[in-house]
């Protein structure tokens, strides 16, 4: 952000004025809320990425408006055919053609708030660092917010409060219930069980197991991955398990751990393309500020929407994730 950008910026976040009063900053759209222009909201964004692990690894698609259809080709039986080849060829019937069906993704972004408070001596007596700091801890609040709710076991509820279920966490999707893949078992305490694992987990993927699959894990199931034999005794081809604690890529799946992971489940691991999942970042960021007189401070609550779904689905189920569960440890 530029110098003169955040002195505006400033101005208007600690002015006695309303701050959606300040159009130069915080620009209305057609449904009369007001955000942020592109380069601040980046900046939040930019914070949000930095610190969320789930941003880092999937798409993230944005939603101009209130939802955004991503259409999807359903390749099974029965929605492939095959037509007559040539000129003349005969054409499929009406009632043929019904028996075929489209379907997509639809991303509706919800909201997340999140509230900062700074007193006013300190407001009186800050430079323009206020405002780094300001954006900083809004961009760290929502990233670890996402972060836990996109890995958590907690079903998609828009009339929750609960900011976990904005959107259907990986964890939730993973379930028995949930998923079209069979789970793996792993025994922790038997030579090679963790890598074992991830080879039939592979296998469970089948064919969508050809992209990028990676591993999302426990900090716990990461400490067994370390120590499982084939690992720990370099078979993969790297030293750096044991000088540095980095996981090497195991049948060519890369290991991410979370601890958020661990709060869940700290025995299960998910297997996922990681092309599968969509992120839908919703139109700007918003701020807005109150006076807290009692506290002789600012209130300062900011906005964001997104979305997150998975991409593959056959009779309510996800074909394109797959879970490992220790079973013994």
């Amino acid at each position: 952000m530029d110098l003169e950008t955040k002195k505006a910026f400033r101005e208007a976040l600690f002015s006695k004025a309303a701050m959606l009063g300040q159009d130069e900053l915080f620009t209305p759209d057609s449904t009369g809320d007001s955000y942020l222009p592109k380069v601040i909201s980046d900046e939040i964004i930019k914070e949000i990425y930095e610190k969320n692990i789930a941003r880092q690894l999937f798409r993230t698609i944005n939603v101009p408006g209130k939802n955004l259809s991503l259409p999807s080709v359903a390749y099974d039986d029965d929605n492939i055919y095959q037509v007559g080849r040539g000129v003349g060829a005969s054409a499929i019937t009406a009632g043929d053609e019904l028996e075929y069906s489209t379907s997509a993704v639809v991303l509706t972004p919800g909201k997340l708030a999140a509230k900062a408070e700074v007193a006013n001596d300190d407001i009186n007596d800050s430079n323009l660092d206020v405002v780094d700091l300001i954006l900083e801890a809004f961009g760290t609040a929502f990233a670890r917010a996402e972060e836990k709710a996109m890995l958590s076991e907690t079903a998609q509820d828009a009339s929750s409060s609960t900011f976990t279920s904005i959107v259907e966490g990986l964890f939730y999707s993973a379930t028995d219930a949930m998923k079209n893949t069979t789970t793996v078992t792993a025994a922790a305490a038997t030579d090679y069980a963790m890598s074992d694992a991830i080879s039939e987990g592979i296998k469970e993927l089948g064919v969508y197991a050809r992209d990028e699959v990676i591993l999302i894990c426990s900090d716990k199931f990461a400490h067994y991955l370390r120590t499982d034999r084939g690992v720990k005794s370099d078979v993969f081809g790297t030293a750096q398990v044991v000088q540095k604690g980095t996981l090497p890529k195991i049948y060519g799946v890369s290991i991410y751990s979370s601890s958020y992971v661990d709060a869940i489940d700290s025995n299960k691991a998910i297997l996922i393309p990681r092309m599968e999942p969509v992120i839908g970042q919703g139109r700007g960021i918003q701020i807005k500020r109150k006076d807290e007189i009692e506290r002789d401070s600012q209130l300062f609550v900011c906005f964001e929407r997104f979305d997150f779904k998975l991409r593959h689905i056959t009779s309510s189920k996800y074909d394109a994730i797959a879970r490992i569960d220790i079973v013994s440890s």
